[in-house]
């Protein structure tokens, strides 16, 4: 009995001391669990203030975002992406002044960008060509807002005015003279021209617009109904385009194909040209597109085609498409392969469109505007993926838009007015 009672007293001491080690165990797991826990988290504490930081830093920069960084974005992927919208549908602050080039004592009428610096590192020019009706030619650095060159015109109503793009040394400009004058930029610190300009004499109306082909031959269009393809060395006459009904006011080059550019005229129609053979080769009016009864005719607005003056003409990038600015209130985009209208912008109000400007990418389309509505903007960005859709408005000019064009890298914007300045927009 009693070796009995001892084993039982020995089992249990046995069972006793496994439980307190059990016991230890179990504590010693709960408390490195509970560590661990404390750990996981912190960690996740951690994790979640790094990613309200990156939240934050991501907002920030989408405050930021321009055209600058979104063309950026663009020519890296190679794609087309979705516009930036600044975290605000406030179209007011999507595009903002960068630059005011102060200079003109006049009214200014029309400007261009150069497209090539021989003296830059890049080669990618920033410079910038004014005419006003002081009767000034200007060329400006847009970067610095320094004036390069001032030139003095001979007649002080002038109409336009172009750069040249192969080696950026070439100047033109025209107006109620009839004359296309081109000078030759000299040295900068000697700050004039090297010669008296090339006349190119030949219209018998007042010269709209002119565009540079390249450093010998160069593309103007009047208000006698033509355009002259005209070689600079020899001052003489190429081919005439003859085919429109009014004045010439507008023309552009095709980025893609050399031998193409469309003219805009106050025919109310767009007109292709080939340049070899010298003839129109299709016509966007309201004879061809749509029915002429719903345009002017018909006192109705016409949902097909421009039933007023186009003022300007501006080639996409992609040369199958070109955009259009008309005193109908409207810009329009056309197809060249589809010989159809595209897409139709129209503001609120009498609205006349100035001048108009495709990005490169396409998918804005930038126009100036002469309204008579008083805080009317003056100049706006349609999607041009969207129906009737502003993206941006860009403030600043009090009064009628003149001109406005996009640089060769697609990153700036310059808007000239009859306030005497230029704006630049990034």
């Amino acid at each position: 009995m009693r070796a009995t009672q001892g084993i039982a007293s020995h089992a249990g001491g046995k069972l006793g001391f496994d439980y307190l080690v059990a016991l230890r165990m179990a504590t010693s797991y709960l408390t490195g669990a509970r560590q661990r826990i404390e750990t996981a988290r912190e960690k996740v504490k951690q994790l979640k203030n790094e990613i309200q930081k990156l939240r934050a830093k991501q907002s920030a920069k989408a405050q930021q975002t321009s055209l600058h960084a979104y063309f950026e974005q663009s020519n890296k992927t190679g794609n087309n992406v979705s516009l930036p919208t600044r975290g605000t549908k406030n179209v007011q602050e999507r595009c903002k002044e960068q630059r005011l080039l102060r200079g003109h004592y006049g009214k200014v009428y029309a400007l261009h960008w150069g497209d090539v610096d021989r003296g830059a590192a890049d080669l990618k020019s920033k410079k910038l060509i004014s005419a006003s009706q002081d009767g000034k030619l200007i060329v400006w650095n847009a970067d610095n807002k320094n004036k390069l060159y001032a030139i003095p015109l001979r007649s002080t109503w002038v109409m336009t005015c172009a750069f040249e793009p192969t080696q950026g040394e070439l100047v033109a400009c025209g107006g109620l003279d009839n004359v296309c004058s081109v000078y030759k930029l000299q040295n900068q610190d000697q700050n004039r021209m090297s010669r008296e300009p090339a006349q190119l004499r030949g219209h018998e109306g007042y010269l709209a617009c002119c565009r540079f082909l390249d450093n010998t031959r160069i593309l103007t269009c009047s208000g006698d109904s033509t355009c002259l393809l005209w070689d600079i060395q020899t001052q003489k006459t190429l081919t005439r385009f003859s085919d429109h009904t009014g004045d010439v006011m507008s023309v552009s080059l095709n980025p893609k194909d050399p031998n193409m550019f469309v003219s805009g005229s106050c025919d109310a129609s767009a007109k292709v040209w080939d340049i070899r053979s010298g003839k129109c080769v299709k016509s966007f009016g309201e004879a061809t597109l749509g029915d002429s009864t719903a345009g002017a005719s018909g006192n109705k607005f016409n949902q097909y085609a421009h039933s007023s003056d186009i003022n300007s003409v501006d080639f996409m990038q992609n040369g199958r498409s070109f955009a259009t600015g008309s005193d109908d209130s409207t810009s329009r985009i056309f197809d060249i392969r589809s010989y159809t209208q595209m897409n139709m912008f129209k503001q609120k109000g009498k609205m006349c469109v100035t001048s108009v400007a495709a990005s490169k990418q396409g998918r804005l389309l930038f126009c100036g505007y002469d309204g008579t509505d008083l805080g009317s903007t003056k100049c706006l960005a349609w999607d041009t993926l969207k129906k009737n859709e502003k993206w941006a408005e860009l403030s600043g000019h009090d009064t009628r838009v003149s001109c406005l064009g996009m640089d060769t890298t697609g990153t700036a914007l310059a808007t000239g007015s009859w306030d005497k300045n230029i704006r630049i927009f990034a």
